[in-house]
């Protein structure tokens, strides 16, 4: 839950003001108003966005006129209508306030559009793109009320191939019985409320509506007199397949695409290098979003109420997602598979998954599937969803590191035919298992090497070298599964050992209450191979005295949890961290922005900052809580490590001193800044210190700043 790049960028910044620090304590009063919310999951609220204006812009609103010239004196009416006029590269498109009934694709009449347009909002203005329309004319028909002419119809195929019928194999269809119309794209709200479409007249009822393709008619459930009743009537907001597009501050609702069609939004090749920021995407019949090209960039985008899907990503090679809000996905019911997710990855390489909220959905949270290769899946809340909260399947080299996985229906993490995945320091709680590691017998084809990257190659299939470390595990009560323990290894094809399988655990955190009903705490394949069978372990010395593994883990078997409300560490369990933990690798540091080499148990908070410098003369550096933006104050800790790693002092400290470029960065009211003056000759000489910052989060725990800095005596 890091400003990674932002964050950075100003502990670089930061190096260059030390000489004029003094200066910059100075006093100033800041407003709630004025303090940007740096840390927002998801868009900014619509209208508070303000994007630079350049001067050759093309202005648009619905209240222009087709045949204006785009200027903000007189602007034209549609975006399509926008694009036909511009003439050089580059160009900008803004939009002022108001509603844009449309459908935004490549227009071959318009043939700057790709070459890096931009379409943002105008500062300070609502703009909505809007897929319905409102519905009058309402007449009664028994207990039904009736509108006659509606002649907007929607393929209903439910698979991505347009008049395919569903999968056949068995927990493989992705229609539900139960829910036989979650295909059907059609979509009425009755003043803002979503109503439920059914199959047929004779199931007509309150809240429900029934779509008569035969007849072009609406029935609805509900008397519509003095209501406001809309129905989707475009399927498409916006189809980037031209290269380098940027959207920007704008929110798009009540799109109808086909399950075939992929998203409400399209970013796909050849659209490489395309962006979008502060955009919400909502209420989408099937598919929110999809990525079907590379180097796309999602910031602060929030995809909501999607039917089956909220962001899809295929062949979406160094994909970056940051701050991204992802929830309620799959309101319509489909299966759970094969298509079904919050967020759902495949064949793609080098992707990023960062600092986002990924919840509520009903579904799977987050699904790497088939064929990911290099995913990083750092600093992110992915909890309460309806399956597992993440999956990797069939893939190869993963980071999942600082993440809070907790309260998912399923699984917290399910690792399935897949290697070189590190887990370190996340909370994995209260869920059927914490971690479900499976082999099947499912093997990859030879001839799957995806164009234009033959990386699929180094791809096996197959469970190995996965290191799991520094996390919190544990269960709820009663346990949900009743076929496994916190974590679980399981070799199905009977050949392997846990062992065997290149599974390696240590310095984690098992937590359980003891009241569960069932003695298992891990399952693990270790009987002989070819036997189909595995061993349950009650208690974690067993399981270590067995295996060899976790020899540095605890067990915690009580009736409260070991982490706080926000799901991190309690102060009594980061307490543990020196004895117990095992110091963060360089690339888990780098990748999630943890302290290298320190000991930490289970993710850190949103809390931000940098130690700048370690000299002679002082340690410098800043601290902000988030969770307490207008606080002038923030408690940190000092921590001095000598050569053998051995704690050789702590120094208490408060982050108050006034700095001017992390207020003017958005972190709060600028006093953030510490400046210690050490006595480096209480120490002895000759000797590498190691310099570690902890800062208090709003509970009184204390967590490390990602940077540490080494000073020689």
């Amino acid at each position: 839950m890091k400003i990674t790049n932002l964050q950075k960028a100003i502990s670089i910044f930061s190096l260059f003001l030390i000489g004029v620090f003094a200066g910059l304590m100075t006093e100033n009063k800041v407003e709630a108003a004025d303090i940007p919310n740096a840390l927002t999951k998801g868009a900014l609220p619509l209208g508070t966005t303000n994007y630079a204006i350049p001067d050759d812009a093309v202005f648009v609103s619905p209240s222009g006129d087709s045949a204006g010239t785009g200027t903000i004196n007189d602007p034209v009416n549609t975006v399509a209508r926008a694009q036909k006029i511009i003439t050089t590269e580059g160009r900008t498109i803004v939009l002022r306030g108001g509603i844009y009934h449309e459908s935004l694709t490549k227009d071959k009449n318009a043939p700057m559009w790709d070459t890096g347009l931009t379409i943002q909002s105008y500062p300070g203005e609502v703009v909505w793109f809007d897929g319905s329309t409102v519905v009058t004319g309402w007449k009664k028909e028994g207990s039904a009320w009736v509108h006659d002419n509606w002649v907007t119809k929607f393929d209903a195929s439910p698979t991505f191939t347009k008049g395919a019928p569903d999968f056949t194999a068995e927990n493989w269809k992705n229609i539900n019985p139960d829910y036989p119309m979650s295909a059907h794209p059609d979509q009425v709200w009755i003043n803002g409320i979503a109503i439920q479409q059914v199959e047929s007249l004779s199931k007509l009822g309150s809240n429900k509506f029934y779509m008569d393709y035969t007849t072009n008619k609406i029935y609805l459930g509900n008397d519509p007199t003095n209501k406001e009743v809309r129905a989707s009537d475009l399927q498409i907001a916006l189809s980037m397949d031209v290269p380098k597009i940027t959207v920007r501050g704008v929110g798009i609702r009540r799109y109808a695409p086909s399950v075939p069609d992929l998203g409400a939004v399209r970013i796909s090749e050849p659209a490489t290098g395309s962006k979008l920021e502060n955009v919400i995407i909502t209420d989408s019949a099937t598919t929110g979003l999809s990525v079907s090209t590379s180097n796309v960039t999602l910031k602060n985008v929030s995809v909501t109420n999607s039917g089956m899907l909220g962001i899809g990503g295929n062949r979406a090679h160094a994909l970056k997602a940051d701050k991204l809000y992802v929830a309620n996905s799959n309101i319509e019911n489909f299966n759970m598979g094969p298509i079904a997710s919050g967020i759902k990855i495949s064949r793609s390489y080098n992707t990023l998954i960062s600092n986002s909220k990924i919840i509520d959905n009903k579904s799977l949270g987050l699904w790497f599937d088939e064929d990911c290769y290099a995913a990083t899946v750092v600093n992110n809340e992915i909890s309460n969803n309806s399956s597992t909260g993440l999956a990797f399947e069939l893939s190869s080299q993963g980071n999942v590191a600082n993440n809070r996985i907790n309260n998912n229906a399923g699984y917290g993490l399910h690792i399935i035919n897949s290697d070189q995945v590190d887990v370190w320091n996340n909370s994995l709680t209260n869920s059927q298992m914490s971690i479900l590691i499976q082999q099947d017998s499912r093997k990859p084809a030879k001839d799957r090497y995806w164009t234009p990257h033959d990386y699929s190659k180094d791809i096996s299939w197959y469970v190995n070298d996965i290191e799991i470390c520094n996390n919190i595990l544990g269960l709820p009560t009663p346990m949900a599964s009743q076929w496994g323990g916190v974590v679980a290894l399981r070799d199905e094809t009977y050949q392997r050992t846990g062992n065997q399988m290149g599974v390696t655990l240590n310095a984690n955190v098992y937590y359980h209450t003891g009241l569960e009903g069932r003695p298992t705490l891990i399952q693990w394949s270790t009987k002989t191979a070819g036997i189909k069978d595995w061993n349950n372990f009650s208690n974690l010395a067993t399981f270590r005295n067995t295996t060899g593994q976790d020899s540095r883990s605890i067990e915690i078997i009580e009736n409260s949890t070991p982490l706080n409300p926000t799901g991190f560490a309690k102060q009594t369990i980061q307490q543990r961290a020196n004895t117990v933990g095992s110091p963060i690798p360089q690339t888990i540091a780098l990748a999630a922005d943890l302290p290298s080499g320190e000991k930490v148990l289970g993710p850190t908070p949103n809390l931000l900052g940098n130690l700048d410098k370690v000299d002679a003369n002082q340690i410098f550096g800043w601290a902000w809580n988030p969770e307490e933006p207008l606080s002038t104050s923030t408690a940190i800790k000092i921590n001095i490590y000598d050569a053998q790693n051995m704690l050789v002092d702590t120094i208490p400290a408060v982050a108050n001193r006034y700095r001017a470029d992390i207020q003017n960065a958005g972190f709060g009211t600028g006093y953030a800044g510490f400046s210690y003056t050490p006595n480096w000759n209480k120490y002895p000489s000759g000797q590498k210190y190691r310099v570690v910052v902890y800062t208090a989060d709003s509970t009184g725990t204390y967590n490390p700043l990602p940077n540490v800095r080494y000073y020689t005596n």
